[in-house]
């Protein structure tokens, strides 16, 4: 990262590559050639993450040497339209919220966030894109306290 500009890293689920591997893949998107101060190029400011939870084949069913097509599950075309959206602003503004970030209650799981540079450098380098994936919010239950520990006396003594 400090040699290349990294742009994205795209999470696949594990299995995309059955029946030869069923280990978890990631895919690196750099920009062409390095960074280096005597080109001029500035180093990005942020690493975009975007997870592919299916990929329109089924991870489970070996069929005929491949896995069988089931494109209502495709999280590709999200993808290639977050591309785009992250190319067309020169890659400075990527799509999706701030790794860590916690998502309102009942909002959908995002596919997609982005994490500052310095954040990736304190976690080692590590570019898992679990480990900066926003968290959403749990619901919590507005039971008043003393009927829950009523709740949970009575169960005991049920055992």
């Amino acid at each position: 990262m400090r040699e290349f500009d990294l742009l994205a890293v795209v999470s696949l689920p594990a299995g995309v590559f059955k029946p030869y591997a069923g280990v978890k893949t990631s895919v690196l998107v750099s920009a062409t050639g390095g960074r280096s101060p005597s080109r001029g190029s500035r180093p990005r400011r942020r690493v975009w993450f975007y997870e592919i939870r299916n990929d329109g084949f089924d991870p489970d069913k070996i069929q005929g040497g491949g896995r069988p097509e089931t494109p209502e599950k495709n999280d590709i075309p999200g993808l290639l339209s977050a591309w785009v959206a992250y190319r067309a602003t020169r890659f400075e503004k990527p799509p999706g919220v701030e790794a860590g970030s916690v998502l309102p209650l009942r909002t959908e799981q995002s596919r997609c966030w982005w994490a500052p540079f310095e954040t990736v450098v304190e976690n080692d380098f590590n570019l898992a894109a679990s480990r900066y994936k926003p968290r959403g919010r749990r619901s919590v239950d507005d039971d008043p306290p003393n009927s829950l520990a009523r709740c949970s006396v009575s169960k005991r003594r049920s055992r």
